[in-house]
């Protein structure tokens, strides 16, 4: 049996053991999306405990994603360099960090979506066109 203790490769990616942390949200983003400190010290202390993987979880990739208030994205260029100190960080305590990217879908909250989503048709009747096609 192999101990939970031992080295693991996922996909070449070396881990310096089997403990995953999975993802979650946190609600500790910034307001932008960004990594906040808070969000630096949690997953810096996984990896100091020993986790071999934090998967940071719930990024969105485009605002008409965002699907809460604090959640991590991953939609613009000047987050970059955050994300960047928080990989950093979780390395030097010999961790391995992944992002679980999202979009809130039909969790969406008719408040968050800013344009309709159908386009111009507005009430989906051209989905229904094309679905009733064959």
């Amino acid at each position: 049996m192999t101990s939970l203790f031992e080295k693991a490769e996922i996909n070449g990616l070396v881990l310096k053991n089997r403990f995953i942390r999975s993802a979650t949200w946190e609600g500790m983003a910034a307001d932008d999306g960004g990594p906040t400190s808070k969000i630096v010290e949690l997953y810096t202390r996984l990896a100091e405990g020993e986790v071999g993987l934090v998967i940071a979880g719930h990024a969105y990739v485009h605002p008409q994603g965002k699907h809460a208030p604090r959640q991590l994205g991953m939609d613009q260029e000047g987050l970059i360099q955050g994300y960047q100190a928080l990989t950093q960080a979780v390395h030097e305590k010999g961790g391995k960090i992944l992002s679980q990217l999202s979009y809130g879908g039909a969790y969406l909250s008719k408040s968050r979506v800013e344009h309709d989503p159908w386009g111009s048709a507005g009430s989906g009747s051209s989905l229904r066109k094309c679905g009733s096609q064959g």
